[in-house]
């Protein structure tokens, strides 16, 4: 990616921290690289999809850790 370095490479580590933090501090985390990807255009932002997939998917998390609790 234009301009990134490594950053691509150390930013599809992040998810795997923070659900290790998560499941340290028996909390909920969301991965958003399972439901989606950056927009091939420049690798880094979502695309009008991507963006639709991702509040789909973060609404159906969020409904079910609500009626769950």
């Amino acid at each position: 990616i234009w301009g990134f370095g490594e950053a691509q490479d150390a930013s599809a580590r992040l998810a795997e921290h923070y659900t290790t933090v998560a499941e340290l501090r028996n909390c909920s985390v969301f991965d958003a690289g399972t439901v989606t990807s950056t927009s091939p255009l420049d690798g880094v932002h979502l695309d009008a999809d991507s963006h639709r997939r991702l509040g789909t998917a973060l609404a159906r998390t969020a409904q079910q850790l609500i009626t769950h609790d």
